[in-house]
């Protein structure tokens, strides 16, 4: 089991890990609230429930997926329900289906690199097979990068 910090994070701050900036999640998570507000995900999510999270696309489009155990979600270029449930067509440097994300009965979050050709980026580390994700986690892959809430 992976041991995590607990931060207050207030909007626009900078967050160093590593040496890497990630000076984007105080505006990401004050959003995570929004999306509360909003209705677009469930307040379990931002209380840290078990068995609640979202995948967060970061950038412009700043989309965000809502994950409940038993979900399995594959990202990756392909369009085909058969290869990714979300897609990426226009990123020529993910695999087909690149990655999988479960969230597993018991709540538990585990990503999975699927053989891609450029690798599936975790909190700036290459991985190889699964990981336990915990909140916070940073997923990059192709020109696409993730939160993990």
């Amino acid at each position: 089991m992976r041991k995590t910090n607990r931060v207050e994070i207030s909007e626009g701050a900078t967050l160093i890990f590593s040496g890497a900036d990630y000076s984007f999640l105080g505006d990401v998570i004050a959003q995570s609230v929004r999306l509360v507000s909003e209705g677009k995900i469930p307040t379990e999510v931002v209380e840290e429930h078990d068995g609640f999270y979202a995948l967060c696309l970061l950038g412009k489009a700043q989309e965000v997926r809502v994950l409940t155990p038993g979900t399995v979600v594959t990202i990756g270029r392909a369009t085909s329900q058969n290869a990714s449930d979300w897609s990426f067509p226009n990123d020529s440097s993910l695999s087909k289906a690149h990655f999988r994300l479960t969230i597993d009965q018991e709540g538990h979050g585990q990503l999975e690199d699927l053989d891609s050709k450029n690798g599936t980026f975790v909190n700036d580390r290459r991985i190889g097979g699964r990981l336990e994700l915990a909140r916070g986690d940073c997923i990059r892959v192709g020109h696409s990068q993730f939160l993990f809430l």
